[in-house]
């Protein structure tokens, strides 16, 4: 495009800004593509982008980082999640000085991510980065929290839709690679959490036996610390017997660790699936929820479902009681 402002350009259908700071050229997605709020935004940029670099976006999310491990307020599992939500966002809207991101930034930035995801990821990414900003402001290097704005109260309903069994056989018969119907099937058929699905290795199925049995490894640790054992469906022992076995994985079995929190992320091929089939609200939980709902729904007991599960018998209580169809203890009274 012809006659825009020196250093803005247009990249598919949002606005850019490239200025030259610290030695080197950065780029700015200035996360619209209307020109007069791209020229407006770009203004912001370029006076509060620091010469020196010192309080740049980037600099100080590894220095919140590195406070909180040390501190040991972090985890290393929340570690990683909180370093991939943060570094996310500076990518997406540049390594900018932090008194350089307002309100109207973050809330432009949290509308892209409800777009493209649930109303409970958005948010949880949103809860990620003002614990960050919490901090840049008890620092002293900001005046206020620009993640400080309330956000909708997330339905209860919206945790509680599962798949009806129809969608789940038509999403199951429908897996566009064999890698995507190894997902669905440890998802829907044996309820794994997404890292699970990601870690579950071949020397945990029996086939003669009927059963996979979940097990710590030298890469992966259950949620609760403890191995649990779940009876194979028929569908899905059907299925496991059909794959050729290996000695390793059995989702890209040739993926290995490197420094990203999963070994191999299945996200954005799932969501592509699942925009397709008009799916845009199932995710990979939603997969482990329709398992558990399915199986309360036809009167399978919640010990055993929170077995499978390997939940608590009070989680499971919680969040399927209500599916309970019929109870012939109802009558116990007389």
């Amino acid at each position: 495009m012809k006659n825009l402002p020196k250093g803005i350009y247009l990249r598919g259908s949002v606005y850019w800004l490239a200025i030259q700071t610290g030695g080197k050229r950065q780029f700015f997605s200035l996360q619209t593509a209307d020109l007069s709020s791209a020229i407006t935004r770009a203004v912001e940029i370029k006076g509060s982008v620091p010469s020196d670099d010192k309080h740049t976006l980037e600099a100080m999310a590894e220095k919140y980082l590195n406070s909180r491990a040390k501190e040991g307020r972090h985890s290393k599992k929340t570690s990683s999640w909180s370093r991939r939500i943060i570094f996310q966002f500076i990518g997406d809207i540049g390594s900018i000085s932090v008194v350089a991101v307002t309100e109207n930034v973050t809330k432009r930035w949290f509308a892209e991510q409800r777009a493209r995801m649930t109303e409970a990821a958005a948010q949880s990414y949103v809860r990620a980065l003002k614990g960050f900003f919490s901090w840049l402001l008890a620092e002293g290097k900001i005046r206020q929290n620009p993640f400080n704005f309330r956000m909708a109260k997330v339905s209860e309903l919206a945790k509680e839709r599962f798949c009806s069994p129809e969608l789940r056989n038509q999403l199951l018969e429908n897996a566009p690679s064999p890698e995507m119907a190894l997902i669905l099937n440890l998802g829907f058929h044996a309820g794994l959490r997404k890292n699970e699905i990601i870690e579950a290795r071949w020397n945990w199925v029996d086939l003669n036996a009927g059963l996979l049995r979940v097990q710590n490894t030298d890469t992966f640790q259950t949620k609760n610390r403890k191995g649990r054992t779940i009876p194979l469906s028929k569908r899905l022992e059907a299925f496991l017997a059909s794959i050729p076995r290996c000695d390793g994985y059995i989702v890209k079995p040739d993926v290995a660790h490197g420094v990203s929190e999963y070994r191999y992320d299945f996200r954005r091929p799932f969501d592509d699936y699942m925009a397709e089939q008009g799916c845009e609200w199932v995710t990979a939980h939603t997969m482990r929820h329709t398992f558990a709902s399915l199986l309360v729904s036809a009167g399978v007991s919640m010990s055993k479902t929170a077995i499978w599960l390997g939940d608590g018998i009070q989680v499971v209580e919680r969040h399927y009681a209500h599916l309970i169809a019929q109870d012939s203890d109802i009558d116990r009274a007389g």
